[in-house]
């Protein structure tokens, strides 16, 4: 039996429940933000509003789903009569090896690395359930409307939200600039007000290069699906025009952007396409499978060769452009990490700590990811990395074989998918309701009328398709996504490396159509992995979770009510007395329910002889913010002592044991640094590399300061230590000197200081990293008072 007669055959439910479960997650992770550390990602009183987004658990739960949604799918695939594609599958989880050597260790790694693999392991089902009949224009249709989702919300950012942005920004633009330590007018201040003003789409990606690479994605599939009908076919004309739509709308919000990589794969996704306009006798040829693949693969070659030659030019050439550039610098640094860690890599989140030791020093940044996911998954999971490196190009390479296998008729499972866009839509909408005004829920309601629009649009139109037609629609959108896997973080950012695998299993051949007995080990794989993720990842990280929040909330009760009272006061011009300015800050303690947690301060105590509600709800943040601090530090010291390989409490205990000290006068606040120090060095112990080395440097930094008779012999051995991890950052050679001056050793301090100025000008290709002009001179006034020569 030939595999299409095997693949005509019916469709178990099961599968087109887990392709909609599988279609439901992946939208919802994009439709949220997603964060490593959502709690105390900055200080709870400077930031009080609550997270609108989603955290390391809530992700994994994900994950979780994932997984078993693939196991539904090949579950109903093996009833179907189908069997299981091992060889996708094996690729799929080798990395699993790597994962777990590095997340037994580390939680950070467990969990990015459970995303990673849950999203190339759906791929792999989709694809699966892409053989069934009718299946396969269903996800396809589904992946589009997602991106219809988004490209409404980054329309909206793009027209509306960013005017209020810079309006927001001019309203306090000093304030916003020395937040940063710019001066108004400085190099620094004048580039990141231009990039502020440049509107930008980034969906809830936060990030406009992985919004453009769904958009071109998108544009590439409904434009060469929708083209490659014939035009003479006038009862497909309606439903043609929806995708031709969809096409420009995304292809706009790509121009608009700017994003060059997102351009770049717009445009050879359409050379490939373009080919076969070129040369008519090539697109029902027999090898045509073979043509179109290898021609993705191309140009893939050619993204690497383009940045190889950006990089041999030198950074003067091309009139000093800068993204092909970095590109280049993180393939050097990833190379260097690949060859220092072959086997294992450095774990799923340890790409930047690793890159700091040993980047190329003229490279500014300190990027999380390569930006290129093939360097990524090997510099991260050595040679099991590998492994994904070979599906990705295997899949994409089958992608040009596809063919969509018509329905027959049978009961559709569209309203399954439907239900999955609406409901993953409705989840995003509850996670930040707080912040949706009633025009905003309307476009969203908008949103998913166009998505389910787009849904029956797509299936549609794949119906009519003929098999020649599908092989080079989808080749390009292979080719699209391989170029876009070559510039961009599209497979390691936890929003989008799900969406990203998805669309490669919706064009991807799953073979092994006949079923064997040993399929049955593979089809509970999945089931097995969504369990272990779930109790051993997914439960620990949900309840770190739920304890940082906890111990979060006091001081976000706190910060709320100095929030309020400076705008209950502002535009307030008639004077009051001392007793109604405390009695509105007491309304607005009231109004807190958390403030009940919370000594009843001496209130005449507080700012004594002031009539302004502000300066009192300021004090009052003072005298209870000690107390909140030393309770949310307990909190997060029990969390770590429960769960010791989850780093996340233990970092944000030191950051608000630095903060406590700032808050406490001397010389009590000496005691809570040397606690900050020893657990800084804890961490040192546990995780060894730049962040815990320059976090305890800057410890002992602040502790000499306050400190009767500092150790500056000690804070010297601090950063000298932390430029061991980290030896291109300036602030770590200027703190040196710094050092070294106070303990009277100028010749460690001029040769520091001299470092500090070499690698501050090695990061000119980004002045927003570099020393101000103000601080620059300071340094170079100093140095040259060393060297004996007059300062100019």
């Amino acid at each position: 039996m030939t595999d299409q007669a095997v693949e005509q055959r019916g469709t178990n439910v099961l599968v087109g429940l887990g392709a909609a479960l599988l279609l439901g997650i992946v939208t919802l992770r994009c439709l949220v933000a997603i964060s490593p550390d959502p709690t105390f990602d900055i200080d709870p009183i400077q930031d009080p509003l609550p997270w609108f987004g989603i955290g390391p658990g809530v992700s994994l739960l994900l994950s979780s789903l994932l997984l078993l949604g693939t196991f539904f799918i090949f579950l109903g695939e093996r009833l179907s009569g189908r069997g299981i594609d091992r060889l996708l599958l094996l690729l799929a989880v080798v990395p699993l090896v790597a994962v777990v050597v590095h997340g037994v260790q580390n939680a950070s790694d467990l969990w990015r690395g459970a995303d990673w693999l849950a999203a190339a392991v759906a791929a792999v089902g989709f694809a699966h359930a892409a053989r069934a009949p009718g299946m396969r224009a269903l996800i396809l249709g589904g992946l589009l409307g997602m991106v219809t989702l988004l490209a409404v919300r980054g329309g909206v950012q793009f027209l509306f939200e960013h005017t209020q942005t810079v309006a927001m920004f001019d309203a306090n633009k000093e304030v916003v600039l020395r937040s940063f330590g710019w001066e108004p007018g400085s190099i620094q201040a004048e580039l990141y007000e231009r990039r502020l003003r440049q509107p930008e789409a980034t969906g809830w990606f936060g990030l406009a290069n992985i919004f453009s690479a769904f958009m071109a994605i998108a544009c590439v599939a409904a434009l060469t699906t929708a083209g490659s009908l014939p035009f003479r076919d006038q009862d497909s004309s309606g439903i043609r025009g929806v995708l031709y739509l969809v096409a420009l709308g995304c292809g706009l919000l790509v121009l608009a952007n700017g994003s060059k990589g997102a351009i770049g794969a717009l445009v050879l996704g359409f050379v490939v396409t373009g080919v076969s306009l070129i040369v008519p006798g090539i697109r029902k040829h027999s090898s045509r499978g073979f043509v179109v693949g290898f021609l993705a693969l191309c140009a893939l070659g050619f993204v690497f060769f383009v940045v190889f030659v950006r990089g041999i030019l030198g950074e003067a050439s091309l009139g000093g452009e800068t993204s092909l550039l970095f590109r280049w610098q993180y393939l050097l640094g990833a190379l260097r990490i690949t060859f220092a860690y072959p086997i294992f890599g450095v774990g799923p989140d340890g790409f930047q700590s690793a890159y700091v030791l040993l980047k190329n020093a003229w490279s500014p940044e300190d990027p999380t990811s390569a930006h290129n996911a093939i360097l990524d998954w090997i510099a991260t999971l050595g040679v099991f990395g590998c492994a994904w490196v070979l599906l990705l190009l295997l899949s994409a390479f089958r992608s040009a074989k596809s063919v969509f296998v018509s329905s027959d008729g049978q009961p559709p499972s569209a309203l399954l998918f439907i239900l999955a866009l609406v409901v993953a839509s409705l989840f995003g909408v509850l996670y930040e309701f707080g912040t949706l005004s009633a025009p905003l829920l309307l476009l969203r309601v908008c949103g998913v009328i166009l998505a389910v629009v787009v849904l029956y649009a797509t299936v549609g139109v794949c119906s009519r398709l003929p098999d020649y037609a599908v092989s080079w629609s989808f080749g390009s959108i292979a080719t699209t996504i391989l170029v876009l896997s070559a510039l961009d973080m599209l497979f390691v950012q936890p929003g989008s490396v799900a969406a990203a695998w998805a669309f490669l299993g919706a064009i991807t051949v799953a073979k092994g159509v006949q079923r064997r007995f040993f399929d049955f080990g593979a089809v509970s794989l999945p089931a097995f992995l969504a369990l272990w993720f779930y109790f051993f990842a997914a439960l620990p990280q949900l309840q770190v979770d739920v304890r940082m929040e906890q111990a979060a909330e006091p001081l976000r009760t706190l910060g709320r009510v100095y929030a309020n009272s400076r705008r209950d006061a502002t535009g307030s011009l008639a004077p009051m007395t001392r007793a109604d300015a405390i009695g509105k800050v007491q309304a607005l303690t009231s109004t807190e329910p958390g403030f009940v947690a919370f000594d009843e301060p001496d209130w005449e105590t507080l700012a004594p002889g002031s009539n302004d509600s502000r300066v009192i709800a300021g004090a009052l943040l003072r005298a209870l913010a000690p107390s909140a601090r030393r309770a949310a530090v307990d909190q997060l010291e029990e969390t770590w002592d429960l769960y010791p390989t989850n780093f996340s409490p233990a970092w944000a205990t030191v950051a608000q044991l630095r903060l406590l000290a700032q808050e406490t006068p001397a010389p009590d606040n000496d005691a809570i640094l040397f606690e900050a120090l020893v657990r800084s060095d804890h961490l040192m112990q546990r995780t060894p590399g730049p962040r815990a080395a320059i976090t305890a440097a800057w410890i002992l930094n602040q502790s000499a300061e306050v400190q009767q008779d500092p150790d500056w012999a000690a804070v010297m051995e601090g950063f000298e230590r932390a430029i061991e991890f980290s030896p291109h950052d300036p602030a770590l050679w200027r703190g040196l000197a710094f050092a070294a001056r106070e303990a009277g050793d100028t010749q460690r301090e001029q040769a520091a200081l001299e470092q500090a100025l070499i690698s501050n000008e090695r990061r000119h290709l980004d002045p927003l990293v570099q020393f101000s002009a103000e601080e620059q001179q300071d340094l170079e006034s100093r140095l040259n008072e060393l060297a004996g020569q007059p300062s100019e």
